[in-house]
């Protein structure tokens, strides 16, 4: 995918989702820039290693407030829907990046770009 809001000039995306979000993303006014977290950075957890998709940082369109988002981007956000596993290593990302962030890094999983832009401004 060709983007101008990425790191890079190109997108290789890994499902139907995040190319749905990241064309999103490149749309969304508030997102400055983004870049897909390449799978070797990886978090250890008790469950196995987990590699989250996506960095994004935004402005508010006020200019009132940047934020670094960190998102795991996936076709259902109801806990109901994901693998044990899955669901287990991103409750330690949430809790691992609340931590070594001391709260400035958000965490969030991201169906689409409602759910991106929830996550990022919410507080």
């Amino acid at each position: 995918l060709e983007v101008s809001k990425n790191v890079y000039d190109g997108l290789k995306y890994d499902s139907k989702v995040e190319k749905q979000l990241a064309e999103a993303m490149e749309r969304d006014s508030e997102i400055e820039t983004y870049a897909k977290i390449p799978t070797s950075f990886k978090i250890t957890t008790p469950v196995g290693n987990y590699s989250p998709d996506w960095a994004v940082i935004a402005k508010k369109t006020d200019g009132t407030r940047k934020v670094f988002f960190i998102a795991e981007s996936k076709g259902s956000d109801e806990e109901k829907d994901l693998k044990g596993v899955e669901n287990a290593k991103i409750t330690c990302a949430r809790q691992h990046f609340a931590v070594v962030s001391n709260g400035r890094v958000k965490y969030g999983v991201a169906t689409d770009i409602n759910d991106l832009r929830l996550n990022l401004f919410s507080d």
